[in-house]
């Protein structure tokens, strides 16, 4: 699926992007051209726990987003204790009531071709690493990730399996989406 741009007056933009969702994440199978997409992560499912698949289930029925309208958020507190961990931030994320987007609204973002929404939003947002914190991954052995892209200083996104257990930063932002 392909981002559609297209100009709502002088001043503003929207880039919609539409997730197949007849398709759902798989991340045994995601992009195995990725030396991390293989190997240990290839039995990886998304999470079967309770509090996991509530949260999860959230963002599923989203179909298509305006890219100029999705939020960046890291999560930590005003003078809150750097860094933290990825089950910490989890926390956080589902308190704040905040809908974090799934690994398939990133599997869209990463395949889309030239990756146009992706360099818009470094272009006009700085963003260069974005953590899909609304659906956890699970590997057989209960170690639990997220689906995160990050954009290399050639100017190539690249994504990766966040262990939940390892530090987040206050670069390092989830992405979420109000309406």
């Amino acid at each position: 699926m392909t981002a559609k741009m297209f100009f709502t007056d002088e001043c503003s933009t929207k880039m919609i992007l539409h997730i197949d969702r007849s398709i759902p994440f798989n991340p045994a199978t995601f992009n195995h051209s990725n030396l991390l997409g293989t190997s240990r992560f290839a039995k990886m499912k998304s999470s079967k726990r309770a509090s996991d698949l509530i949260h999860t289930t959230r963002s599923l029925p989203i179909s298509e987003i305006d890219i100029s309208k999705i939020q960046f958020k890291n999560y930590f507190s005003e003078g809150g204790v750097l860094p933290t961990d990825g089950e910490k931030r989890l926390k956080s994320v589902r308190a704040s009531g905040d809908n974090a987007l799934d690994a398939k609204v990133g599997q869209t973002l990463y395949e889309e071709p030239g990756q146009k929404s992706l360099n818009w939003l470094y272009e006009n947002r700085g963003i260069t690493s974005i953590e899909f914190a609304g659906e956890v991954l699970c590997e057989p052995v209960n170690l639990r990730h997220t689906l995160c892209l990050h954009r290399h200083g050639n100017g190539i996104w690249h994504w990766y399996y966040s262990f939940l257990g390892d530090k987040r930063y206050p670069s390092d932002f989830v992405v979420v989406f109000h309406g």
